[in-house]
């Protein structure tokens, strides 16, 4: 199957999603920026995991950087499974905001703002050594805009503001680094 088909699937199948949260009339500024979440993560949560997969592949076929060519572990291989799990990481951390963004929890917010902003710190560095990594930047970033244009309809859950923890009015709470 190739790239262009699952890329297809992951934005109807987001499309699908903020139809179905649309329906349950929650404000178009939330829908977008759950949608947009929810495509950023699982788009970003493939790439990481693909990548993986492949360094993963190279080692167990005994293709690496060593010798002729043959598989040595070493720092090249570590970093570039750690590279893949600190890029899945914020994803999914991305993914587990998106039920919050549509109910307007500004933690969600913050959460999904925080995955955005470490991705992109991940990413933008690595531009120049390798081009692709442009795409999880232009998602993240994608991804930030779309945060902060809902900004307004972010709220606290009233169960904690009732503690005394928090207000409950979006401009009082804001959205952490939104705002």
């Amino acid at each position: 199957m190739s790239v262009f088909v699952i890329m297809i699937g992951m934005i109807v199948g987001s499309i699908g999603f903020a139809a179905a949260v649309r329906r349950r009339r929650v404000p178009g500024a939330l829908v977008a920026a759950a949608a947009i979440d929810l495509y950023c993560g699982v788009v970003i949560a493939s790439l990481g995991t693909m990548h993986l997969l492949a360094v993963v592949g190279r080692a167990l076929a005994g293709r690496g950087s060593g010798p002729g060519g043959t598989f040595v572990y070493d720092f090249r291989f570590y970093s570039l499974l750690l590279f893949g799990v600190t890029l899945i990481i914020p994803a999914l951390a991305a993914l587990t905001a998106v039920r919050r963004l549509t109910r307007g929890d500004a933690a969600g917010a913050r959460v999904a703002v925080s995955a955005s902003l470490v991705l992109l710190a991940l990413n933008i560095p690595l531009v120049p050594i390798q081009a692709f990594a442009m795409a999880p930047s232009v998602f993240a970033l994608a991804n930030l805009v779309a945060l902060w244009s809902a900004r307004k309809h972010f709220r606290v859950p009233a169960i904690r503001a009732a503690a005394g923890h928090l207000p409950v009015t979006p401009s009082a709470v804001g959205v952490g680094m939104l705002t």
